[in-house]
């Protein structure tokens, strides 16, 4: 069976067939029944042949949505931390900054490996450089605090928030704006992402923070503003009642 796999993902890396409109769609059927039936017993190392895959092959912008998948620490036992390590990195090559919201909720992870992961292709996509340094080693408890606490800040900043504003803008480019479709998913870890990382953010600059919401209202097809008040663009004096019911809407979802 792992050679069959091998032999699939040669098949799959057919740069003409890696840019068809339907690829991403058609690796999400593909991979969806291969690690969840036949190869669920050993699905975690086929999961990394397919994200390094993924890396090497033509970069596919549309793969993001599945690719978020894999990042999150969910009680699937093939999700493992070299599972979720490799999803920042696959994130990080072939949706480039389009993936750096998705890529921001990996500073979440508990594990040492995958958070180390994160800081090292965060720094690659803005060029920043944490305390942490570039060693291959997990990071230690100590060392996970620092660098959460160096990309926070980073993020809280004038250069951290344009940066996730032109991320949100790029992030369009990568998943398809289909209301219909996006409603019946609700449980997209993107939307997760978006929502935890920039809209629940109170201390994000404004600019950022519009950007994201504009882009889950598109996303979604859900304005979620008073009714009397979504005519027109978002404003500052909306931004509290707006987090309050994204809150309430990823709790109730």
């Amino acid at each position: 069976r792992r050679a069959a796999m091998r032999r699939l993902l040669d098949i799959l890396k057919s740069p003409a067939l890696m840019q068809t409109e339907t690829m991403a769609e058609l690796l999400k059927k593909i991979f969806s029944e291969a690690f969840r039936t036949a190869l669920k017993e050993d699905a975690a190392p086929r999961t990394i042949d397919f994200l390094r895959f993924l890396r090497e092959a033509t970069p596919n912008p549309r793969l993001l949505r599945i690719l978020v998948f894999y990042l999150y620490p969910a009680d699937d036992e093939w999700r493992t931390p070299e599972v979720r390590a490799e999803a920042v990195r696959a994130i990080a090559d072939t949706a480039a900054l389009g993936g750096l919201v998705p890529l921001l909720y990996g500073l979440r992870d508990d594990d040492g490996a995958v958070l180390r992961a994160t800081d090292q292709v965060l720094a690659r996509l803005c060029e920043q450089r944490s305390p942490v340094g570039e060693e291959v080693t997990p990071l230690t408890e100590e060392e996970k605090t620092q660098s959460r606490r160096f990309w926070y800040r980073w993020l809280h900043g004038t250069e951290g928030a344009a940066k996730v504003a032109a991320s949100i803008e790029a992030l369009r480019d990568c998943v398809k704006l289909d209301v219909s479709f996006n409603r019946e998913n609700r449980t997209q870890p993107i939307v997760d992402a978006l929502a935890q990382i920039v809209l629940l953010d109170p201390e994000l600059a404004f600019e950022a923070w519009k950007a994201g919401y504009e882009f889950f209202v598109a996303y979604m097809g859900m304005d979620l503003r008073p009714v009397d008040q979504r005519d027109g663009p978002v404003t500052p004096a909306q931004r509290e009642a707006v987090t309050r019911a994204v809150g309430e809407w990823l709790a109730g979802r």
